[in-house]
């Protein structure tokens, strides 16, 4: 299995990944490796966020009975 080395890892970023493993009962390489795996799954195209959010936003449109007014809808939530 291959390995990576880090030089020059700042304390701070040192400190807060061995108190997260010491938190998940991981060694820190393990800790890395979790971080690591979740980091790159996720999808770092900003465009593709932006189409999703669209895609969620066009289907909470379809669910809604009559069209939704943000500025109305943040009045009413000031007012509540």
């Amino acid at each position: 299995m291959p390995t990576i080395q880090v030089r020059n890892l700042p304390q701070p970023i040192y400190d807060q990944l061995k108190h997260r493993a010491e938190k998940e009962r991981r060694s820190i390489a393990q800790q890395v490796v979790v971080l690591l795996e979740k980091a790159l799954s996720a999808d770092p195209d900003p465009r593709e966020r932006r189409k999703e959010a669209m895609r969620h936003m066009m289907d909470m449109k379809i669910k809604l009975s009559k069209p939704f007014d943000i500025v109305q809808a943040i009045r009413e939530d000031r007012d509540a």
